[in-house]
């Protein structure tokens, strides 16, 4: 691997960054199935020299690991190749599955996922949630031996010929590779393996157990940094990973035992580098906010950075508005939500893919036009502070819910409206803040904030009940509870704290000390008062508004506006 690029992730200007041999990268990419040459080469004119690619179903038509010692990579060897001769100055992550293949799961039927609900049939990958014949995660036999093929994989990458173009591997496992339980409406996964784990009976759906769901989250943390660690000890390619997803998603088809509910774990492996996951898929039609689905501000506490996959539709996806709703449909609607996305990256410092899931998403020359106005303007924020100037924190308790009824049930009907509405309220309330799990109130990061907001402390631990009463001393909290706090609420809260309210009009609003975005929930004149003067110019248009502390305009519904903020400029004597 001599004369590979070596990437890492370092502190820069305020945040972690993304770097190539000492040098800062901006990290917007480009994801497909497999980079078409078409939208690669539009991708590549736009400035654009990071991809990723690959799909769980690239993995279950070619699996790498075909018979006991047996590997065939001859997927990758032509999927990599073809994009690195193609584009020879840009780099990839490409998206390695680690589920175990049939032919094993045949040979050790114990090993898989058994499940309390359904009637036990085996599907592939075409049955819902990707089937039910897949590995349990407790599985120590699974991990053994699929890390050996991983490692041979990992190993081929790094001796191939277009080894000097992957950056990292984005380690992939459970539903699309994404790290949830298999089937978690057939949950819970009653396997051998997982018993054992476990060290006695799995109690039954209707008699859910909390320690029974910290055990599976646990099991799957050490599948993840048991297959990370391979990575970094075959290579030097970063590893990204999807996990950390807040429990956002309803119903009745989706249980709990499909959340992450083991983010704290998580940000503390060393071997993971990057993590991702799609924003908010209840909130992002036009107008919308469109908030992460994950913790940023933890991410960064822990050095990691955060990848927000950005896969929302564009008026020219060939399966238009089918499978998602809140689909832009006209250009305009989807430039609106392109600048929104690339807002809320440069607003929180982190990492973006535009993603064409469908093929075609963005085949439209001026939605490119779009783009490439934009990337520029990143790489310039890149070079001034990255650093959050958010004054509230925001701590939420994913373990709360594992001891309660599942969602939507009597006994358990606010963490819906704490992951959902109230996250929607934050994001409208016109100030920035800083999202964290409860395992960081014991960080000093928590002394610079003004007020602290808990979506829920009902399983606080007693070092974080310890953390919490001396952050009383200091700032002035409010447990949220079941009660949600509506936007002009939470501005009355942040005035009492001396929390800068920068603005008034309920819009979507996102701010870090160099950028800011505004995207208008309805139509009408903007105001935006800063704490303080700079030299702001909005992007992508360069028109330059000078010194000022206050910004007014008439915005369109769902229109975004983007600005960078820079120290105040002295005038220049004539």
């Amino acid at each position: 691997m001599d004369g590979n690029s070596v990437f890492t992730i370092q502190p820069y200007h305020g945040a972690p960054a993304l770097f190539r041999e000492g040098e800062p990268v901006f990290p917007l990419f480009f994801w497909q199935k497999t980079v078409e040459e078409t939208d690669g080469k539009a991708f590549h004119e736009a400035g654009v020299r990071l991809f990723s690619f690959f799909c769980s179903y690239h993995y279950a038509a070619h699996p790498y690991w075909v018979g006991e010692n047996e590997y065939d990579f001859e997927m990758f060897d032509r999927e990599i190749g073809l994009f690195h001769s193609r584009f020879p100055d840009a780099f990839c992550i490409p998206r390695i599955f680690v589920w175990a293949p049939e032919w094993w799961l045949a040979k050790h039927p114990s090993e898989r996922c058994g499940f309390a609900l359904g009637d036990g049939s085996l599907t592939g990958v075409e049955g819902d949630w990707q089937g039910t014949n897949h590995e349990s995660f407790a599985s120590e036999l699974w991990k053994k031996e699929m890390g050996e093929a991983f490692r041979q994989a990992v190993r081929h990458l790094g001796n191939a010929p277009y080894a000097k173009c992957i950056l990292g591997i984005h380690v992939c496992g459970g539903i699309f590779g994404e790290w949830p339980l298999w089937n978690p409406s057939l949950a819970p996964d009653t396997s051998d393996p997982m018993r054992k784990r476990f060290g006695r009976e799995i109690p039954p759906p209707e008699k859910r157990s909390a320690e029974y769901l910290r055990c599976l989250n646990d099991a799957t943390v050490e599948a993840i940094d048991h297959f990370c660690s391979i990575v970094k000890e075959e290579s030097h390619f970063l590893t990204a990973v999807f996990y950390g997803y807040i429990p956002d998603l309803t119903g009745n088809w989706w249980r709990i035992e499909g959340d992450h509910r083991a983010p704290e774990k998580m940000h503390r492996l060393k071997s993971v580098d990057i993590v991702s996951a799609p924003h908010s898929y209840l909130r992002r039609a036009i107008g919308q906010d469109a908030y992460f689905r994950n913790y940023p501000a933890s991410l960064a506490l822990h050095g990691k950075l955060f990848l927000d996959e950005g896969d929302d539709r564009t008026h020219c996806d060939p399966c238009h508005g089918k499978d998602t709703p809140g689909t832009p449909s006209t250009l305009w609607e989807s430039v609106q939500i392109l600048r929104r996305e690339f807002g809320n990256m440069l607003t929180h410092n982190i990492g973006l893919w535009y993603m064409d899931l469908n093929g075609g998403n963005f085949r439209d020359e001026s939605l490119m036009s779009a783009i490439r106005e934009l990337v520029p303007w990143g790489e310039r924020a890149m070079k001034l502070s990255r650093r959050r100037n958010a004054e509230v924190a925001v701590v939420a308790s994913v373990a709360g819910e594992l001891g309660l009824p599942q969602r939507r049930s009597p006994g358990n009907l606010h963490f819906e409206a704490l992951f959902d509405t109230q996250v929607k309220e934050l994001c409208i309330s016109g100030a920035p803040f800083d999202f964290y799990v409860s395992a960081d109130l014991e960080s000093e990061v928590m002394e610079k904030y003004k007020l602290i907001l808990l979506l829920d402390v009902s399983t606080l631990t007693p070092e974080e009940e310890l953390a919490l009463r001396d952050l009383r001393t200091k700032t002035v909290v409010r447990e949220i509870g079941k009660n949600i706090l509506p936007a002009a609420e939470l501005r009355t809260l942040y005035r009492s704290a001396k929390v800068h309210v920068y603005s008034e009009s309920d819009d979507v609003f996102s701010v870090s000390e160099s950028t800011m975005m505004l995207h208008a929930s309805r139509e009408g004149e903007k105001k935006l008062s800063l704490p303080e003067e700079r030299y702001v110019t909005e992007i992508p248009s360069g028109k330059e508004l000078g010194n000022t502390r206050e910004i007014r305009g008439f915005l369109r519904m769902g229109e975004t506006a983007l600005y960078l903020l820079e120290p105040k400029k002295q005038k220049e004597i004539q």
